[in-house]
C-alpha cells in the first residue's frame, strides 16, 4: 500500500497528525477527532489537568505499593502523556499537504478555540465542531461523526470561501 486514510480520535487524532508531518508521501487524508498540540489549558479544559494529575499521583502510589488490581503502569503512562507531552509546533503542522477534517464537540476537553487554532495553521483543511456532543462523540453520536467522516474521506477536497461565494453571487446579480 502506497498511502492510506488515517483516522484518530484524541491521541490517535494526535497521531493522525504526526503521521502526516512524518510520512507525507505514506497519508492520503487525514480524520482528527479532538487533537491537542500541547499539554496546557490553552489546548485542554482546565479542571481536566488537576484530575489527570490526580489519577497520575494515585497510579504511582498503587505501584509503589505493588497493587496489581489494575493496570497501573499503563494508567500512569497515559496521563503523564495528557500532562507532559507532545509540543507539536504550528510551523510543523503548515507542512501538511494532505486534506484533513479537525473534528471535535462543543463540549469537548478539547478547547474549540484550540481546535480553530489547529484548523487555521492546516493548508487543506475542514473544521467540524459537532454540536450537543463531548469528547467522546465518536462513540456517543457515532452516526454523525462516521457520516461526517465517511463524506469528508470520499468526496473530493475543495475549501470553498464566504468571499468566492459572495463575489461570484454579486457578479451574476449585476450581469444584465
Amino acid at each position: 500500500m502506497d498511502s492510506a486514510d488515517i483516522i484518530g480520535q484524541s491521541d490517535g487524532g494526535i497521531l493522525a497528525l504526526l503521521l502526516a508531518i512524518r510520512h507525507p508521501s505514506r497519508v492520503k487524508k487525514v480524520v482528527a477527532n479532538a487533537p491537542n498540540l500541547r499539554p496546557d489549558d490553552t489546548a485542554v479544559a482546565a479542571w481536566l489537568l488537576p484530575l489527570t494529575q490526580q489519577a497520575l499521583d494515585q497510579a504511582k502510589a498503587m505501584i509503589a505499593k505493588g497493587d496489581h488490581s489494575k493496570d497501573w503502569v499503563r494508567i500512569k503512562r497515559w496521563n503523564e502523556l495528557l500532562l507532559n507531552e507532545l509540543h507539536i509546533p504550528l510551523t510543523k503542522l503548515r507542512r501538511i499537504q494532505a486534506p484533513v477534517l479537525i473534528s471535535g464537540a462543543d463540549d469537548d476537553v478539547i478547547k474549540p478555540e484550540h481546535l480553530l487554532e489547529i484548523y487555521r495553521s492546516l493548508p487543506r483543511a475542514h473544521l467540524s465542531i459537532m454540536p450537543g456532543a463531548t469528547h467522546f462523540l465518536h462513540q456517543g453520536e457515532h452516526e454523525r461523526f462516521n457520516t461526517l467522516a465517511e463524506r469528508f474521506l470520499r468526496s473530493p477536497f475543495i475549501r470553498p470561501t464566504s468571499k468566492h461565494e459572495i463575489e461570484r453571487e454579486v457578479r451574476e446579480q449585476l450581469q444584465p
